[in-house]
Parts: C-alpha cells; sequence; structure tokens
C-alpha cells in the first residue's frame, strides 16, 4: 500500500481512505483486494482479424482480455496452440458497442509479436 500511494504522490493514509469509500478495494483478513464494486472503464490490448487494437472496455471483458493475452504469450513462448483453444470464437464488445473477435490464428499472433507494436503493459489503463 505505501508503495502504491507514493507512486502516485499521495499518503498511504489518504490512498486507504479513497479504496474504501470509493468501494474499489477493500480489507480482507489484513489485506487489501480489489473489491466487486470496481465499474470503472480499462483501455486494454488486444488482437482481433490480424491486427492490434485498443479497446475501452467493462471490468468483465477486460478479465477475458487479460486471460487471453496471458495465453497468447504462453503461446508465443512455448509453441503450443493449446492455450488459444479456449478463445477460439470469443468476441470482446467495447464500450461504443463494436465487437471484437479475438485472434487465435498462430500466423497472425506470430505476425503481431514480430512488428514490434505497443506491449500490453504499455497500453493497459482504467479510464477515469
Amino acid at each position: 500500500m505505501s508503495e502504491a500511494a507514493r507512486s502516485v504522490h499521495v499518503a498511504p493514509e489518504r490512498l486507504r481512505r479513497y479504496l474504501a469509500a470509493s468501494g474499489i478495494a477493500e480489507k480482507r483478513g489484513g489485506r487489501w483486494t480489489v473489491g466487486p464494486r470496481d465499474t470503472r472503464l480499462r483501455q486494454m490490448l488486444l488482437y482481433s482479424q490480424g491486427v492490434a487494437i485498443i479497446a475501452s472496455v467493462t471490468p468483465a471483458e477486460a478479465d477475458i482480455i487479460g486471460r487471453y493475452m496471458a495465453a497468447v504469450g504462453r503461446f508465443l513462448e512455448s509453441n503450443d496452440p493449446a492455450y488459444l483453444a479456449p478463445f477460439a470464437g470469443e468476441v470482446i464488445t467495447d464500450t461504443a458497442g463494436r465487437h471484437h473477435p479475438l485472434e487465435t490464428d498462430p500466423n497472425a499472433l506470430y505476425r503481431l509479436e514480430a512488428s514490434g507494436g505497443e506491449t500490453f503493459e504499455d497500453v493497459y489503463r482504467i479510464v477515469v
């Protein structure tokens, strides 16, 4: 908590009060966890139809994208397409109502990785 507060230049006590008051996080068993009421939108990188896109999504869609991008990373490290199988036919809907089928073609993913674009970590952000 102290390190997180320091990174946004506020006192740890102030950050704790904000988290508790907003319902974004709650303290369970002596540890802070993100709560179920966190409805903030997120901007995330995903691969769809052979291109890398950045989409604004709800927390539920962000969860799917996070699992998908982790599976893509495991696929690229291992060359095992079984990591991509759970996402075949999966479609993400962004906040503007546009549908983005998740890319599961190995050759397209190799091309996207070789293109050297932005990384997942570079793009992920909470939209305020």
